[in-house]
This record gives structure tokens, sequence and C-alpha cells, in this order.
């Protein structure tokens, strides 16, 4: 009978299960299932069985929204709140019934990403994979089996550091179809993780959306030089504890670029400085969205003659009157500001004069915090 269900009502766990079998899901008997999102549950690793799901196309799991992690880094005070939500248990497998979303109400684990098991490869339908957590799986394992499902179009990966990069990436330039990338880096691993990449001899040419979380003070140059191979990159986001104006210099010459995201906990004298040195070889920067995560460390934000931004996103943390954007006021492609987040009225006032002092008269936007669906 549960392979003919349309709706399939999951019950929650016991108080302290971390996977599926306090559950009791018969996932062997869930043959049509096509889409499985469980993202932001108490679940770290999912089961053996999951692998005769021969139909399954999409998978989520783990607390996938970094964001939560970086934002607790960009505001500490946000470490210590619980954070929970609920969602629907609903599942609609086949062509009537493709979906099984979980909800479990838990709180946030520390974890981002899953482990899954041996022999996921042989899913050979997949094509959205994510966050997969390679150093609980045990690297070799699992980079055999990412190795083997070639139709994938977006792959999220956590646990990578320098034991287990190299081989990583060499299984990503594998994936040939690959639009959207998600990496994680451990902790104090980034920069020496990948040193061996330097020579990208196959670059992915349809990535469109790139996203690299637990970044400390650099982009290492393999991220660099992959991205200057990548015709079609279109998105880009960054979550750091500093970038150095070079670097970000640099990716303002990412001729494709349309929408970048950045999430510094820490800001190279206190600004972000976008278009300062734009030399006479890149004669403007044109973006459609470009969004900031601000906090009570950064003091300006600067906008070059040459930068041309449609929608402009400021999510605030603590945020106090000093800060000062400038350069709104000549920028005649702004149509839209996004204002969210904690912040002193002050501020909230000094950008609306600067806003005002635009001839198109860009409308701003006082956005409610996002509910995690």
């Amino acid at each position: 009978m549960v392979k003919l269900l349309a709706r399939l009502q999951v019950p929650l766990p016991e108080k302290g299960a971390t996977n599926y079998s306090a559950c009791r899901i018969p996932w062997g008997d869930l043959k049509q299932l096509q889409t499985l999102d469980i993202r932001h549950t108490s679940v770290i690793k999912l089961p053996k069985s999951i692998i005769k799901l021969e139909k399954l196309q999409y998978v989520r799991a783990g607390t996938a929204k970094h964001q939560q992690a970086s934002e607790a880094a960009e505001n500490p005070s946000m470490a210590a709140a619980p954070a929970t939500m609920s969602r629907p248990c609903i599942a609609t497998p086949g062509s009537r019934f493709s979906k099984l979303g979980l909800g479990l109400h838990c709180k946030h684990g520390s974890h981002s990403g899953v482990k899954v098991p041996r022999g996921i490869g042989k899913l050979s339908s997949l094509h959205t994979l994510g966050v997969v957590n390679i150093q609980a799986c045990g690297e070799d394992g699992i980079l055999e089996d990412l190795k083997n499902l070639t139709q994938l179009h977006k792959l999220g990966v956590s646990g990578i550091n320098r034991k287990n990069s190299e081989k990583l990436f060499s299984v990503i330039l594998r994936l040939a179809h690959l639009e959207s990338l998600s990496l994680k880096m451990q902790a104090n691993q980034d920069n020496e993780a990948a040193g061996c990449m330097a020579d990208i001899s196959s670059p992915l040419e349809k990535l469109q959306s790139l996203k690299l979380y637990g970044l400390v003070d650099r982009l290492p140059s393999w991220i660099m030089q992959m991205c200057l191979q990548l015709p079609r990159l279109e998105k880009l986001d960054l979550q750091m504890k500093t970038l150095p104006q070079q670097e970000l210099d640099f990716i303002l010459t990412l001729k494709y670029l349309r929408s970048l995201r950045l999430r510094l906990a820490e800001f190279q004298d206190g600004e972000l400085r976008f278009g300062w040195t734009i030399t006479q070889r890149y004669t403007s920067w044109l973006i459609n969205i470009l969004e900031i995560v601000c906090n009570s460390s950064l003091q300006a934000v600067k906008f070059g003659s040459k930068i041309h931004v449609k929608i402009l996103k400021i999510r605030c943390y603590s945020v106090s009157s000093s800060l000062q954007f400038s350069g709104l006021q000549s920028m005649e492609t702004l149509k839209e500001v996004w204002l969210s987040g904690s912040y002193e009225l002050g501020f909230k006032q000094q950008l609306e004069i600067e806003l005002k002092g635009n001839e198109n008269e860009p409308i701003l936007e006082l956005e409610k915090p996002s509910s995690s669906t």
C-alpha cells in the first residue's frame, strides 16, 4: 500500500533520534519516489535502502542553509539562540506522488551535510544531490560513487579538507552537466585544501552558480583560475572571514557574473570598495543582484562610477548609524534597495538621503526576516 500512497504523514522522531530508523519509513517500498527533501532536520545519515529508489532524481538533506552557520559567525549572539522550524511531512511519489518533503520539528544541529550510503552512485537518474559530507562518508568510497553520477546538475559537498580535496576536484571535473556547485571547507583548512588543483585542464563549461563556504582570508588560486575559465558563471556566493581588496577587484572582472553575495565577518580597513581600481580595460561592471551582509565592523561601502547594480540587498547585523554608503546617487541602473536585519534608525535615514539624490528614484524596500522553507 505504501507505494500507492499519494500522501504520507511521517511521525516525528523520538527525542535524540538522528536517522530515519526512528521514523520507521519503509524506504524500499517507495519505488516511485523522485524527490526527497529533508533539509533542516536532525538527520545526519541516509539509510542504505535509499539506493533501491531507482527513479530518485532530487535529494536534499542536512542543514543545507549554510547561511545559518555563517550568520552565527557574523553575529555571535545568534549562535546561542536556538533555531526551530516545522514543515509539513508529505510524500507524493511518482507522477502524482513525485515529492517527499519531510519536516521535523527539531533544533538545527551543527552538521551541514549528511552521510550517504555506499552504492548511491547506482542512482543514475540523480540530477540534484546535497549536502554530502564526504569526510563522514569515508572519502574514497563516496568519491567513487560521485564519479558515476554523470547526470548531476546540482551538487553540494561539505567536509572538504587537505586530505580529500584533490580527489574531490578530479571527480567534479568529470561531471560535465554541473550547473550549480556548493563547497563547504572544514575550519582552518580552506587555503591549503586545494593547493594541487591549479592545473584545470577541463573547466566546467555549464557551471552557472558557485557557492563557497568556510574560506578564511583569501580565495585559493585554483578557485580564481577556475572562475576565469567558467564561461557561464552567473552567480557567486562567498562566505569568508575576510576578502582582500585585490580579490574583490578580481571578482569584478568576471564579465558574465550577474549575482554576487558577500558574507564577510571582517573587512579590510573597515570598508568594502567596488570599482575603485577598475582600469580602462574593464569599462564597467554590470550586475543584476548584489547582496552584502553588514555587521558592526563595517564602516563604509563605496561604489565607483563604473559600477552598475540593479538590485542592492543589504542584510544588517547590529549595524550602527556610522555605516556609510556612497556612490548610490550616481548609479543610473539602480532600481531597488532591500534592507533587512538589525540596524540603527540613523543608518536607514542616511541610506534614504543617499537614494533621494539618485535621479531614477530607486525604491527602498524594508524586508521582513525570511522564513526557512
